[in-house]
C-alpha cells in the first residue's frame, strides 16, 4: 500500500513517548497457601446456636419458677366429729367424774394441737370443715387426725 510515488508522510508531532509508569508488569501469580477457611462453617454456627438456645432455655425456666408465687395449701378437719368421738370415749369409761372429764377434755385439746402442729410448721393452713361451703376431695384429714389421737369416728 505504500507506494514509492506516495510515501507516507512523517508526522513527527505524533511521537509518543513511553514513560516508566506506563509500563505494566505481569501480575503476580497467586500463592498456593492453605491458610484455612475464611468463613464460619455451618457446623460451628449450629453448635453456637444450640449453646445459646440451651442457655436461654435454662434461664427462662429458672426465672419462670423463681417468680411464680405458690398458693397456700389448705387441709380441712371436722372439729365437731373429733370432739364428739372424744366425749363418747371419755364418758364410756367407768367411774368418770365431771372433774376427770374436764381434765381429759383439756388433754384432748392439747393433743389435737400437737397433732396439727406439723401442718402449721409446714405452712399448711388447717381449717375447720364446718365453715367450708364446698369440700373438694382429698382435703379432709379428719380420719387421719382421729387415728393419730386414737379415736374411733362414727
Amino acid at each position: 500500500m505504500t507506494d514509492a510515488k506516495h510515501p507516507t508522510p512523517d508526522n513527527s508531532s505524533e511521537h509518543v513517548t513511553v514513560e516508566p509508569e506506563d509500563i505494566r508488569s505481569k501480575p503476580e501469580p497467586l500463592k498456593n497457601d492453605n491458610t484455612g477457611q475464611g468463613g464460619v462453617s455451618i457446623l460451628a454456627t449450629a453448635v453456637i446456636a444450640m449453646a445459646f438456645s440451651a442457655f436461654s432455655g435454662f434461664l427462662s425456666f429458672h426465672y419462670a419458677t423463681v417468680n411464680q408465687q405458690t398458693s397456700t395449701q389448705i387441709v380441712l378437719v371436722d372439729g365437731s366429729k373429733l370432739a364428739n368421738a372424744q366425749m363418747k370415749q371419755t364418758l364410756d369409761k367407768p367411774g368418770m367424774t365431771p372433774e376427770r372429764a374436764q381434765a381429759e377434755g383439756l388433754t384432748f385439746v392439747n393433743e389435737l394441737q400437737d397433732t396439727l402442729k406439723p401442718y402449721s410448721d409446714a405452712g399448711i393452713l388447717v381449717v375447720n370443715s364446718s365453715v367450708v361451703m364446698n369440700v373438694p376431695d382429698g382435703l379432709n384429714i379428719t380420719k387421719q387426725v382421729a387415728q393419730r389421737l386414737g379415736l374411733t369416728l362414727e
